[in-house]
This record gives C-alpha cells, sequence and structure tokens, in this order.
C-alpha cells in the first residue's frame, strides 16, 4: 500500500506541471520554476533511516537495532526486547559479502528476473513518458489533455492496491500492460478515422492509466523479487533502463511525423511483449521475501524439485 500510494504525489505533480506550463509559456521559465522546489528535498535525508533488513543481512547488528528501537519508541512499545545481535549469533550469520552489477547477471537466481526487469522498466518508462508527450498528436487541447493524464494516474494508483491484493503481483502487471496495450492500439486505429478526438483521447487516457498502474506494480514487484544482498543494485540497473526508454520516448513521438499512427503502434508493440514475457516472473505475494541470492537458489532449487 505505501509503495504505491505513495507515488500519488507524483500524479498530482505531473498534473501540477501542465498548469504551471499553461501560464509559463516560455520553456526555459518553466524548467526554473520545476527544479527550485527539488532544492527542498535535500532537506529530508537525514530524517530517512536505513533499512534494519538491509543492516542485519549485512552485519551492521548494533545499527539496526537502534533503528527498530527508534520505531519501538515512535509506537509507544517501550518494553519490547529488541536483541539481533543474539538471534544472528544463534544463527551463524556472518556479515554478507559485497555483490555488483556483474552479479546480477552471472548468478542463475537472479539472472532471469533481471533481464525481465530491465525490459519491463524499459518498455513501462517508454510507454508512460510516451503518453505523455504524444497528446501533442491527438488533435485535442494540449495543456488540458496533459493534465488530465496526471489526474487520471491518480485512480489507477489507488485501484492497483486492490488489484495487488485480490490477483498477485504477476496477474495484475500482466493485466495492466495488455489492457494498456489494447488501448493504445485502439488509439491508432481510431486516428485512421476523421473527426474521433475525443475517442482518440479517451482512448490514450485509458492507455496511461493501464501504463501508470503497471508502474506502480513493478517497484513493488522489483522490491520483492530481488535479495536483500542486491536489491539495492537490482532497483538501480531497472531504474537505469527505465531513464533509457524515458529518453527513447520523445523519439518514437517524433515519428509522427511521418505517420501519426506510428506513435501508438509502438508503444502497444512493446507493451504487449513486455506484459507476456513478464509471466515467466515467480509470484511473490504472501511469500518470505529472501534475504540472501542463496536462499534465493534454494527456493527455487525446492520449487523445481515440487515440480
Amino acid at each position: 500500500m505505501v509503495g504505491t500510494l505513495a507515488q500519488v504525489s507524483f500524479a498530482v505533480v505531473v498534473a501540477a506541471l501542465g498548469v504551471v506550463a499553461y501560464y509559463i509559456r516560455d520553456w526555459r521559465a518553466v524548467l526554473v520554476a520545476t527544479s527550485i522546489p527539488s532544492l527542498f528535498s535535500i532537506l529530508v535525508f537525514k530524517f530517512i533511516p536505513e533499512s534494519p533488513r538491509w543492516l542485519a543481512v549485512s552485519g551492521r547488528i548494533q545499527e539496526a537495532e537502534e533503528i527498530l528501537y527508534d520505531a519501538a519508541r515512535e509506537n509507544d512499545a517501550v518494553r519490547v526486547h529488541i536483541s539481533l545481535s543474539r538471534a544472528a549469533s544463534n544463527r551463524g550469520v556472518q556479515p554478507a559479502p559485497r555483490y555488483g552489477i556483474t552479479d546480477l547477471f552471472t548468478k542463475s537466481s537472479v539472472r532471469m528476473i533481471t533481464v525481465i526487469m530491465l525490459i519491463t522498466w524499459f518498455v513501462n518508462s517508454l510507454v508512460y513518458y510516451g503518453l505523455s508527450l504524444n497528446v501533442k498528436n491527438l488533435g485535442s487541447n494540449i495543456y488540458a489533455t496533459f493534465i488530465f493524464s496526471g489526474l487520471v494516474e491518480i485512480p489507477s494508483y489507488m485501484s492497483t492496491v486492490f488489484f495487488l491484493s485480490w490477483f498477485g503481483r504477476r496477474q495484475t502487471l500482466f493485466g495492466f500492460m495488455m489492457s494498456g496495450a489494447l488501448a493504445c492500439f485502439a488509439c491508432m486505429k481510431l486516428q485512421l478515422l476523421p473527426d474521433r478526438t475525443f475517442f482518440m483521447a479517451s482512448a490514450a487516457m485509458l492507455g496511461k492509466f493501464c501504463i501508470s498502474g503497471s508502474f506502480a506494480v513493478i517497484y513493488v514487484y522489483a522490491a520483492e523479487l530481488y535479495p536483500t544482498v542486491v536489491r539495492n543494485i537490482g532497483m538501480g540497473v531497472a531504474t537505469l533502463a527505465s531513464r533509457i526508454g524515458g529518453i527513447a520516448s520523445p523519439f518514437i513521438v517524433l515519428l509522427a511525423e511521418y505517420d501519426k499512427t506510428l506513435p501508438m503502434m509502438v508503444f502497444a508493440g512493446t507493451a504487449l511483449v513486455a506484459g507476456v514475457i513478464g509471466l515467466k516472473l515467480p509470484e511473490t505475494k504472501g511469500k518470505s521475501l529472501p534475504e540472501t541470492l542463496e536462499e534465493d537458489q534454494a527456493t527455487q532449487t525446492s520449487k523445481s524439485i515440487k515440480v
């Protein structure tokens, strides 16, 4: 719930960007106006604690205990006793080895996850930002359509919370990607017909609704798929792939200069492919998250034996 609903703020700011751009028509002034607020984010870093789970797995037991004690005090659980040191000693836990990006591709337990995540994050970002930028090719008011494309994300994120609880991560991701692909395909077909501006914009907004939902899913899904010791690395590489998709999206939108249906064709095709290959990922709903690569490998081996 937290990982999904936190993105509502992103949707609000996307809509706000459309309002700012409406009143400030110079793009350089818009860039300055939207960059200044980000400076205040520097002030919040000292209030964000490190992950106790990651600290414990990394052998930094005392730091993990201190954070848990702080959490206990915040929740008025002052009598709770926390002793990760003794528990870790009884299990014979040693500080985890350091891992790098190459381990995401050389370790069999996370290789397939990494490849699918790279493709999925790339496509989500490509389609998400592509649909946002493609509003100029829909024939409607560019400012109103862009603002609405941000607001439509809010119900998308809210519904994602329930879909994740009801259907799990894999099916929800597949459903959103397939629905987004169909919406983009419908928009592409409507662009071939005259006087269909309203229906084109509606199909595009449905696509934005779906791709926003799938973007919310992969943030939660990727964090659950990767073991603790490589979670930060995995999320970082996945985010890198998404930024490459974001960089590519304006060039896809420019294809409309040659054929106005090409952008939607690309968005529909890539979303379809990403949705299908996402079915290869394991379901994580209600499952214990692996701490190490060894645990993840043991879990996968156990599943293979049962099969």
